[in-house]
């Protein structure tokens, strides 16, 4: 009798806590449910620039100043020399032809806009001297090319090209550090989205 008593005993005193365990949720129950994440590093106290939001799919990442002003300096040089080569090589295609110097026109004034900006920047912006690997040996495919080979490789790389400026300068206007950079990269966004419609149309 006394050791099934004990036993009963044990049970009674333990059953509160079975009954706490059972019922309280878990420090990671409540994590998952109730805490909201965030990324290491984010600034809680930034505000986002409302007038380009991201697009759905296309979250806005951060966008150093150096990376950007070397990028979309890069860029500039791309779309100008690849656009003279099409005007140059005799390219058949008006519609090719009518594109290309409308980029020449519209990233000339845009590198012009850069380099007016970069003077109150910080030393450390500073404009690149050529373009990156990858558009240099982009530049040196379309120089073997001509006629409607030479087309529509430029036309497929004016797709590609303008979908990652827009994306770069939608990130910049909406997280970068450098004020009048931001406010420029803001006002030239829409044109960018504007040549990315055109070459997707001319890409059909």
């Amino acid at each position: 009798m006394k050791p099934f008593a004990l036993t009963c005993a044990a049970l009674l005193i333990a059953s509160p806590v079975f009954a706490q365990s059972s019922t309280t949720p878990t420090n990671e129950g409540t994590m998952k449910s109730g805490a909201q994440a965030t990324s290491p590093g984010t600034n809680s106290t930034a505000t986002p620039n409302t007038a380009n939001p991201a697009k759905p799919g296309q979250p806005a990442s951060m966008v150093s100043t150096k990376d950007f002003v070397t990028k979309a300096a890069q860029s500039d040089m791309f779309e100008v020399q690849s656009s003279q080569l099409v005007v140059k090589s005799g390219v058949k295609d008006e519609a090719t032809k009518s594109f290309a110097q409308h980029m020449i026109k519209d990233h000339t004034k845009t590198t012009k806009e850069l380099k007016g900006l970069l003077q109150p920047a910080s030393a450390e912006a500073g404009e690149p001297k050529s373009m990156s690997k990858s558009q240099q040996q982009m530049l040196k495919k379309l120089k073997g090319l001509k006629g409607d080979a030479l087309a529509a490789e430029y036309r497929k790389e004016q797709v590609t090209a303008h979908e990652k400026a827009v994306d770069m300068f939608r990130a910049y206007s909406n997280t970068g550090d450098n004020e009048a950079l931001k406010k420029w990269a803001g006002e030239t966004l829409p044109a960018l989205e504007e040549h990315l419609k055109m070459a997707q149309e001319l890409n059909k």
